[in-house]
């Protein structure tokens, strides 16, 4: 690993306080500031963060870049899709919840809570699934994922990936 601080052009954030990285998305067109497009959130121990980037190829690029750093440095990281979640920080998770508005096709949620000083919603990581066998397969990945950090005292060597929705 050669950096232990992931950087836009803007801020730059230390791996170890990164709890959360969302996916990359396209910015209405109504809540755009300035020439941004792109932004993907990230929830570190402080607060929530939104990386905006005037295109998709750079947005793409350093998302991959913290994701490939968070692949190094935590070796107790809780996949879905294009979103990582460090587990080691997770104070409760929910039970899988069927959504009242099926957008995009989701029709169920996995909502994480993280150890973070902010406020409550802020603290919530929704994770949105197409079917509820989907959703609860991720939550049996992240209960064992925790399970196996509670086992030990320390961080598992394995990765749990959930199938993406």
């Amino acid at each position: 690993m050669s950096s232990s601080i992931f950087s836009t052009q803007a801020e730059s954030f230390p791996l170890a306080h990164i709890l959360y990285v969302g996916y990359m998305h396209e910015i209405p067109e109504d809540k755009r500031k300035g020439n941004n497009t792109h932004s993907f959130k990230l929830l570190t121990t402080s607060g929530v963060f939104y990386c905006n980037f005037s295109d998709p190829d750079t947005a793409n690029k350093s998302h991959s870049v913290v994701t490939r750093m968070m692949n190094e440095t935590k070796v107790c990281l809780f996949k879905n899709g294009k979103e990582l979640l460090d587990s080691s920080k997770v104070s409760s998770f929910s039970k899988v919840l069927p959504l009242k508005k099926t957008d995009n096709g989701f029709t169920h949620a996995l909502i994480v809570t993280l150890d973070m000083a902010a406020d409550d919603k802020t603290k919530q990581v929704w994770f949105h699934y197409k079917s509820e066998d989907a959703a609860r397969n991720a939550r049996k990945a992240l209960y064992a994922l925790i399970m196996s950090l509670s086992d030990t005292g320390e961080p598992a060597e394995q990765e749990l990936e959930a199938t993406p929705a």
